[in-house]
């Protein structure tokens, strides 16, 4: 099997955001020089994201009103993730930097909400960043070599161990918002990450569910697994490490949870080569199992719910969130989804796992590639 060592090369831009490059390399050989400017003080853009409490919900709203004018689904040959576009002024492999338009920084201005804010306001601390998946316009997680896909997991362990290193951040999210119906902004094939000064609510009441379980001797996580395991009707796939299956109470129809069975294991700083490797494999899975469902890129949100804070009953696992019901037709989240948070689901999950089965490749393809270690280049 081929060894690779990742080399990671942090470069600066003019307006002082970081560029990040992972360059897997063959295990000896050494990485490219790159370019990096010096930060020009009349660029940077000193932002004051806000987050405004609501006590009916006892949750934030971030406001971040300079994010209105961010790009919108430029043409191809304008495409900033592309090389030599204005993100990637080099050749890669994967690479992250900081969002252009973030929600969130970790060095905000004090909020300015205007005369007597009726709740608490807070400045918007944390870290926005995008990473773009692979130098192809025209690729996804489907048919992306299974190697690429690997490459990419290690950059989002780099990623996530830095960021939750960070004092004032609670929580990390890796996502990705596939597709115009989802609201993508850019179709070259890329994720964000936000880090979070708080655990956000969904997270939070996992964390909360899991922490209930424990009190009496339980583990949730363990308890939906083995029930998946057990029936095996709504199973996809089942590696040494992982489970994927769309739960007995998905709200998307073809809804997939990846889950890693593995006890303890609930962020990627736990992570294995074995984990990643397994993880990369079936994300590359579902993604291919989704396009070939209605034989058309299908638009989803992917969403990693991790925590690093202590919780031992609480595993690391992946929701996707197809947003189609049918070639035609899409699921959306309407007024009681969302103004009642009572999700209906237009299918039962024993029946549209059938259709996924029989979907797109019958099993995962697996990394060959073997990564040594992720190293950061320094000056």
């Amino acid at each position: 099997m081929p060894e690779f060592t990742i080399h990671r090369t942090d470069a600066f831009r003019e307006d002082g955001r970081v560029l990040r490059y992972y360059d897997p390399l063959p295990v000896g050989e050494s990485p490219p020089a790159r370019g990096s400017a010096t930060p020009d003080p009349a660029k940077l853009d000193p932002r004051g994201p806000e987050m405004r409490y609501n006590p009916l919900l006892d949750d934030y709203t971030v406001c971040a009103g300079f994010r209105m004018f961010r790009p919108l689904l430029p043409k191809s040959d304008d495409c900033p993730l592309c090389v030599g576009g204005f993100e990637a002024p080099e050749d890669y492999s994967v690479i992250a930097f900081d969002n252009r338009f973030p929600s969130l920084v970790l060095d905000p201005a004090p909020p300015n909400p205007g005369p007597e804010p009726p709740t608490e306001v807070l400045p918007g601390v944390g870290a926005c960043e995008v990473v773009c998946y692979t130098p192809e316009h025209t690729l996804s997680l489907s048919d992306m070599p299974a190697d690429q896909i690997l490459f990419l997991t290690y950059a989002w362990c780099d990623r996530y161990e830095e960021l939750v290193g960070h004092d004032r951040i609670r929580a990390v999210m890796i996502f990705e918002n596939r597709g115009e119906a989802v609201g993508v902004t850019l179709h070259h094939p890329h994720g964000q990450i936000y880090a979070l000064s708080v655990v956000p609510p969904r997270i939070l009441a996992e964390k909360r569910s899991a922490e209930r379980a424990q009190a009496d001797g339980r583990c949730v996580f363990c308890d939906i697994i083995a029930g998946e395991r057990r029936s095996a009707v709504r199973a996809l796939w089942e590696s040494a490490r992982f489970l994927a299956a769309i739960p007995f109470f998905a709200r998307y129809p073809y809804e997939v949870h990846i889950y890693s069975k593995r006890h303890g294991c609930a962020s990627m700083l736990a992570f294995d080569a074995e984990d990643k490797r397994e993880l990369a494999g079936l994300l590359r899975f579902v993604a291919a199992k989704y396009d070939a469902l209605f034989g058309a890129p299908m638009p989803y949100m992917m969403v990693f719910h991790q925590l690093h804070e202590e919780c031992d009953g609480y595993h690391f696992h992946v929701e996707f969130y197809p947003v189609r019901r049918s070639a035609a037709a899409l699921k959306y989240a309407a007024s009681v989804e969302t103004g009642a948070g009572l999700w209906l689901n237009d299918a039962y999950p024993e029946r549209t796992i059938e259709d996924l089965r029989e979907a797109g490749p019958p099993e995962p393809e697996f990394p060959a590639a073997v990564v040594s270690a992720v190293r950061q280049v320094r000056r």
